[in-house]
Formats: C-alpha cells, structure tokens, sequence
C-alpha cells in the first residue's frame, strides 16, 4: 500500500547483513533509487511506478566521443523536467543498481503538458560506458516525486519505476 506507514521505516542496518542482504522475499532491492530511501518493515519492499508522464520512447546511441538520450512523451501532467544518469548494475541486472552519477548538470525542463508530449534529445560528451553501465531517465514531478526509466547494458530494453 503506497500509503502504509511501514514504507521507509526499516533499519537499513538489519536489511543489509544475512539473511536479507537488502533483498524482499520477492528478491527486490530494498534500498536505493528503485525502492526509497530506506527498506520498509515486513516481507516486501514497495515498488511504484507512474503514469503522469506517458513515455513512448527512451534510446541512447553511442558514439566514440557521446552518447545521444532521445525519448519521447505522450504526455507530461505534472513534469518540472529531467534528469539522465549512469549506474553500474548489480549482478548484471539494471533493474537494481549503484554508484549513480548524474549526466545532465541542470533539469531539463518539461516541454509537454497534460494533452501533448514532446521529444527530447541530449548529448552526453562524457566518459562512455555502454557495456557494463545501465542508463536512467528521470523525470522530477513539480511534488519532487522522482520517476525513473531504465535502459539496460547493450541499451535494449527499458523498465520504469519512482520514489517519492
């Protein structure tokens, strides 16, 4: 339940060590970015996802010298803007990660609105990883709720899930 008051309030020291290893039964992640700041108490970690910006397409093709981010809204309610990051994954798996660095130095503002989306193009002229990092969009919602889109290693599939 979004709501519930066990959401965060876990020891993260206990969650760590054997035999949770900061994994629910389910085998999700039970901190960091795609589960919240701090594990929740009990058996499962919650996972959410949003639908106040429609995305349609998220791609990064690399380059020797970048990395271009295109993706592409439906729609946008309630979008300040967005973010790109790298992260390099856990056991091979985008969907739980660590060691985040954050590509874009500002928002990137939304330019869509409830009714219309809009594509988004940024070159990333860092450091290219595109083996072994994952890559992230996300989107901050005007409450600071934070949305992400995750694009795996070889950049060929993406998954989506936000924190408050």
């Amino acid at each position: 339940m979004p709501d519930s008051p066990a959401i965060d309030k876990g020891d993260d020291t206990t969650c760590a060590v054997e035999p949770i290893n900061n994994l629910d039964q389910r085998g999700k992640p039970r901190t960091g970015k795609s589960a919240g700041a701090h594990c929740d108490i009990g058996a499962f970690e919650l996972q959410q996802t949003s639908d106040l910006v429609k995305l349609i397409n998220f791609t990064a093709t690399p380059n020797k010298k970048n990395i271009l981010f295109s993706w592409k809204t439906g729609s946008e309610r309630h979008s300040a803007g967005f973010y790109l990051w790298q992260a390099e994954p856990l056991a091979g798996n985008c969907e739980y990660f660590t060691r985040e660095i954050q590509l874009t130095g500002k928002m990137i503002p939304s330019q869509g609105s409830e009714n219309s989306g809009f594509h988004y193009e940024y070159s990333y002229d860092g450091p290219v990883d595109i083996a072994s990092s994952c890559y992230g969009l996300e989107e901050r919602e005007i409450s600071g709720k934070r949305n992400f889109y995750i694009i795996g290693t070889g950049l060929d599939n993406w998954k989506t899930f936000s924190i408050e």
